[in-house]
């Protein structure tokens, strides 16, 4: 007979916890805490199991990832340990009309569109923010990228996605307040009542900062306990230092998370610090500063894989994409099974018109066990098809299909067959491709312009294509195409000013299109003569 011993619990408990079983780790925590409500080992480990739920990896860069809370317009309210608040007063803070291309899928992040010279908007595609679309999709960027729709190559017909993340959105959901509570009425820690003055200074308040941060997100009060334990311990332990830095940074005030940072660089120098320093210099556009900051790093932690992507990304987000590829192929060196390095690469190599090369690198991914993953079929397909293997590429299309799990990634599946349908000179199937599209996809509106240049060209319908450019000139303001497509529709009826403006509206988006600034010299010419 098996006896369910309290000791037989808590071996469980350690085991379960040891091999990451968190949900069997909570059922064995309530069990022996309703037994002994104020067994401390106990309550550390749900804590921890807690945390470690609800933890994320938060070193990256994310344009979102600041709160917004009334009490930090006035800055007095935060404790900053050494100092002592005086002011009352808030202080205040500072031939033919270009289709646009297929979608191959990418990995990862973005930043700012840069004025960099080797970069072409229309090789390489933007994001509705004007933002560079690289390689690879990272879980803290996700959400803002995917929202966007330009990607597109006019030059080889192909408009680059990017190969979803493979790691998915759904480690930011964190578990409801309800599993704190031991008897369903009671929470397991009530934060606003704790002493947390007296908690600093004891074993358990790394482990008590790590639960209010990540799980319970009360960053005012993870913020006050990291402020007493840096008081406490003298000002030498650098680990607090570090999560008052990140506790700062939650709270906008970067300036002094910089300070803190580089006090703790002073006492201990680790990656984790430097990609945290690295990304407050980010999130004050100071791009210089975040690529020194990491170069320091690499003095230190020369074969740190974390913060040759960091600087990785951020030249690629800066449109260095020489520099870029240099660090990414050093990642590689490290770890030759790194998905953002090799998805980035091959994304590289495609816009390079070097499909054959991009090939290996997704085959790579999917000899990792990523082919479940119709972006990286549709990708394979795009450079199949561009390297002439044309025996594959509609079985990688079709592969793609069975296995899309939401009406983006078929949109841009029935997409990128529009386009290789185009270029085999099917102009009935690249109609009926760009109409599966829009059905999946009402808001992809690159699917609208090249549906508006079909209807143009190939049916004669100007009205029906003028409607297809409006819609897409109307959802988008970070196209070219169709602004000039409707450019040269409107032109060729004889409405010279409206042609102008369409022309205009091209130009600012894409100031280097050169077929653009040739119909604007000629528009220009008509109104003179006017």
């Amino acid at each position: 007979m098996r006896i369910e011993s309290t000791d037989n619990k808590i071996y469980q408990l350690f085991y379960c916890y040891s091999i990451q079983n968190y949900e069997q780790c909570l059922i064995l925590c309530d069990e022996l805490l309703a037994k002994n409500p104020i067994d401390q080992t106990i309550w550390f480990i749900k804590i921890r199991v807690l945390t470690e739920m609800s933890y994320l990896d938060d070193t990256e860069y994310n344009a979102n990832d600041i709160i917004f809370d009334e009490r930090v317009l006035n800055t007095d309210f935060i404790p900053r340990p050494g100092t002592t608040a005086t002011g009352k007063t808030p202080r205040s803070g500072g031939g033919r009309t270009p289709l646009t291309g297929n979608r191959i899928v990418h990995t990862s992040g973005a930043a700012t569109l840069p004025s960099t010279p080797g970069f072409n908007q229309s090789v390489r595609p933007s994001s509705s923010k004007g933002q560079f679309l690289p390689g690879f999709f990272r879980v803290a960027n996700y959400k803002d990228i995917t929202s966007s729709q330009s990607r597109r190559n006019t030059s080889t017909g192909i408009d680059v996605n990017t190969v979803q993340s493979i790691a998915t959105p759904g480690r930011f959901i964190r578990l409801g307040t309800e599993s704190l509570a031991d008897d369903g009425v009671n929470q397991l820690i009530d934060t606003e009542k704790l002493d947390l003055k007296k908690v600093s200074s004891e074993k358990i308040s790394r482990a008590l900062f790590l639960y209010i941060y990540y799980f319970e997100n009360k960053y005012h009060k993870a913020l006050e306990l990291a402020a007493h334990a840096t008081v406490s311990h003298d000002y030498k332990d650098w680990w607090w230092k570090v999560q008052l830095g990140k506790c700062y940074y939650k709270l906008g005030l970067f300036l002094d998370a910089i300070k803190q940072f580089e006090s703790a660089l002073k006492l201990e120098s680790t990656e984790n610090t430097y990609l945290y320093l690295s990304k407050t210099f980010l999130k004050l556009q100071k791009n210089n500063d975040a690529i020194q900051c990491i170069e320091r790093g690499l003095e230190k932690h020369n074969d740190s894989i974390d913060l040759l992507l960091a600087l990785a990304r951020i030249y690629e987000t800066q449109g260095d994409l020489d520099h870029s590829v240099e660090y990414f192929r050093k990642v590689l060196y490290i770890d030759n099974s790194n998905k953002e390095a090799l998805a980035s690469l091959a994304s590289n190599s495609f816009y390079k018109d070097q499909p054959e090369v991009a090939l290996r690198y997704y085959k790579r991914l999917l000899q990792m066990g990523f082919y479940d993953n119709a972006e990286i079929w549709n990708n394979i397909g795009l450079c199949t098809f561009y390297s002439q293997q044309y025996d594959m590429c509609l079985v990688c299309f079709e592969r793609a299909l069975q296995i899309a799990e939401n009406d983006i990634t078929v949109s841009d599946i029935w997409y990128n067959l529009s386009q290789v349908a185009n270029s085999i000179g099917d102009i009935p199937l690249t109609y009926r491709c760009l109409k599966l599209a829009i059905a999946s996809n009402p808001s992809h509106y690159e699917a609208w312009n090249n549906l508006g240049v079909l209807e143009a060209l190939s049916y004669n319908n100007k009205e029906s294509a003028k409607t297809h450019f409006n819609v897409s000139t109307k959802g988008t303001d970070y196209l070219y195409e169709p602004f000039f497509n409707s450019a040269i529709l409107n032109m060729s009826e004889g409405n010279i000013q409206e042609s102008y403006n369409q022309c205009k509206k091209s130009l600012e988006i894409f100031p280097e299109f050169n077929r653009g600034k040739e119909l604007m010299k000629t528009l220009e010419n008509h109104l003179s003569i006017i």
